[in-house]
């Protein structure tokens, strides 16, 4: 089942990357793409973004970012696919919780635009697994989830919500203290350091 959705999923990718080339573009992609180059702190849309594209060989023409925005998709969901099989989910149930991620036509949509959406879905899908992948995270785990978690809001500012629920998590497995500090103390670092240069800025 799994299969056939990954199949289906890539199938849809392959015909919106093909009919949407190079890329959808909204206002904000163009301040994106400017502030690849200039890379100046802004709250409003956050350095994470432009910091993305410019590792990204734009050279070879601006579908190279849908390309691996929907490249992204994929892993996702099958990383989705995988956490849920190793918490004992059935394999038929875990198929099934990938179909939004891999068939939802607004996924397929945010992923062809030049927006920070799918980089931002990718990170908090990360600093989820990290929180979960073991009935415990350890110290470099939840240090890691952090990191995510702050590159998210570094990427759109509305990320900072998770946080809260992220270490409310912690707090309801009973995780130790010191990962609950380093998942918050990482997180919040990383993000306050980003305001100040957007303030300066």
């Amino acid at each position: 089942m799994f299969a056939l959705l990954v199949t289906a999923g890539t199938v849809l990718r392959a015909i919106t990357f093909v009919a949407y080339r190079p890329a959808l573009l909204f206002s904000d992609s163009i301040e994106y793409l400017h502030n690849r180059a200039a890379l100046i702190p802004w709250i409003v849309r956050p350095l994470g973004y432009p910091l993305f594209l410019r590792s990204l060989p734009l050279g070879l023409g601006l579908d190279v970012i849908p390309f691996v925005q929907h490249a992204l998709g994929l892993a996702m969901a099958v990383a989705i696919y995988v956490v849920l099989l190793r918490l004992g989910v059935a394999r038929w149930l875990a198929a099934a919780a990938t179909a939004p991620v891999l068939l939802d036509a607004m996924q397929l949509n945010l992923e062809q635009y030049i927006l920070s959406d799918t980089l931002m879905q990718a990170l908090l899908l990360a600093a989820c697994l990290l929180l979960v992948w073991r009935p415990r995270p350890g110290l470099a785990e939840a240090a890691l989830a952090g990191a995510a978690l702050a590159g998210a809001v570094l990427t759109r500012s509305v990320a900072v919500l998770v946080i809260v629920p992220a270490l409310l998590t912690l707090v309801l497995i009973r995780a130790p203290l010191s990962r609950i500090a380093a998942c918050r103390l990482v997180s919040a670092s990383r993000t306050s350091r980003c305001k100040g240069m957007a303030i300066v800025g």
